[in-house]
């Protein structure tokens, strides 16, 4: 196995509010503990939709952090209204990247 970061991120089927805070329940908190030890992985983002568009700059929010011992679980919101629209998938991927990357500096 690679000494490199790992990230995961699982994607969440139960709606975010708009703007609005996610919370992690207590079997998200499980589950991502369950996934982070078979990656060997000590961070996680759970991503919420949000009915917000997939091009809109603040489309990805972090609305909490959990932290487990050495592991951290993000709860972020991200944008998906258009993604069915030509190209919304595309812009869905870049816009995500765009944002997380700046969540990060």
């Amino acid at each position: 196995m690679s000494n490199s970061a790992k990230l995961l991120f699982d994607a969440k089927y139960k709606p975010g509010g708009q703007h609005g805070a996610v919370s992690i329940s207590n079997a998200d908190i499980y589950e991502s503990l369950a996934f982070m030890q078979a990656a060997h992985c000590d961070d996680i983002c759970l991503i919420y939709p949000s009915p917000e568009r997939v091009d809109t700059a603040g489309q990805l929010l972090i609305t909490e952090t959990v932290k487990v011992g050495g592991k951290t679980i993000k709860a972020m919101l991200l944008g998906v209204s258009g993604i069915s629209q030509p190209q919304g998938w595309s812009l869905l991927v870049k816009s995500f990247r765009q944002a997380y990357e700046k969540s990060r500096a």
